[in-house]
């Protein structure tokens, strides 16, 4: 059954439809009836083409997803083994099933993938959003290592100390340099 509203727009469809095809039957242009009803020269034409009242469309059948389409229902079984055996990066996944000829998305393929995955584990004590340190410019940088520690307000102080063990650690990691920076 179709819905109260489903059914008002379907009669303000058939309305327009039957208003421009009289206004075509008296004469108008196109150009005149799409002026006067403030709708488009395609629009009109589509209507004036038409020789019964627009309806609703049918439903569409819903498109297979997952392991239903038919796209990757060739694959079904190798991707379940490979998942079974371990595999479950999908795109390494899809790398194989590329390689098998897959002419699929790589979304199709984790619709496919999803219900495997199961429940995601709760996150432990301590674990969780980390603040994430504001990214220091280039400039500031520079600024911050060219001026003498005394001119540093804490707050560049610190940002100063972090940036030279930084530094430092650079420096032994590549054993390029002996020389400490202060």
């Amino acid at each position: 059954m179709a819905q109260p509203g489903q059914a008002v727009r379907r009669a303000r469809r058939i309305a327009r439809w039957d208003e421009v095809r009289q206004l075509h039957a008296d004469g108008y242009s196109i150009h005149r009836i799409a002026r006067e009803l403030k709708m488009s020269r395609p629009t009109i034409r589509r209507l004036l083409a038409t020789s019964i009242a627009p309806r609703n469309r049918p439903a569409e059948r819903p498109r297979p997803s997952g392991l239903t389409s038919p796209t990757l229902q060739p694959f079904a079984d190798y991707l379940q083994g490979r998942w079974q055996a371990g595999c479950t990066n999908v795109a390494q996944l899809e790398r194989e099933l590329r390689a098998q000829g897959y002419q699929g998305s790589y979304s199709l393929l984790m619709q496919a993938i999803q219900p495997w995955r199961g429940p995601r584990a709760p996150l432990e004590s301590g674990q969780g959003s980390r603040r994430r340190r504001r990214r220091v410019k280039q400039v500031n940088v520079r600024w911050l290592c060219l001026r003498p520690p005394d001119q540093l307000d804490a707050s560049n102080a610190t940002h100063s100390k972090i940036f030279s063990t930084t530094i430092n650690r650079w420096l032994v990691d590549m054993d390029c340099c002996s020389v400490s920076v202060a």
